[in-house]
């Protein structure tokens, strides 16, 4: 069986241009002491990752908007805050966001949604799909928007 590694070369925001364009490039989204995450842009894919969602404000919306995966370790505040604003700046968007996290990751999700009132968002059609790994055995669930 073959498997297939992703190799990185990890630098801070704003840091100056990797040497190997083939690589994703990664960087920390709130350098060393800020909330974690991780923005991976998978350039030649035209899609990013995000690896833990706290604040994620530093990132312009271009970069929200290619995110196609987020993998969220746990759901401690400053590992994932930031869903809100991904949430917000990616409504309404003509393609889907895969979340990733632990057990009772779409519990969570499903709370979060439910504080939202929806009266202004029929038009949107976003979709995104949540999952979670559970001793081996993988789940995905559809995130449907809460009814009124």
């Amino acid at each position: 069986m073959a498997r297939s590694l992703l190799a990185l070369r990890v630098c801070p925001s704003g840091a100056s241009r990797r040497r190997d364009e083939s690589l994703p490039l990664s960087e920390l989204i709130n350098r060393t002491f800020g909330d974690p995450g991780v923005f991976v842009d998978l350039k030649f894919e035209r899609r990013a990752m995000l690896f833990d969602i706290g604040d994620i404000t530093v990132l312009p919306t271009r970069k929200l908007l290619r995110v196609s995966d987020v993998f969220v370790s746990h759901t401690h505040m400053d590992h994932f805050s930031g869903f809100d604003h991904l949430l917000r700046v990616c409504l309404g968007r003509d393609r889907g966001v895969s979340l990733y996290g632990p057990e009772k990751f779409i519990t969570h999700l499903e709370h979060k949604l439910a504080a939202y009132t929806w009266d202004l968002v029929e038009n949107y059609e976003t979709e995104f799909v949540a999952g979670f790994c559970l001793r081996g055995k993988r789940a995905h669930q559809r995130v449907e928007e809460p009814a009124g």
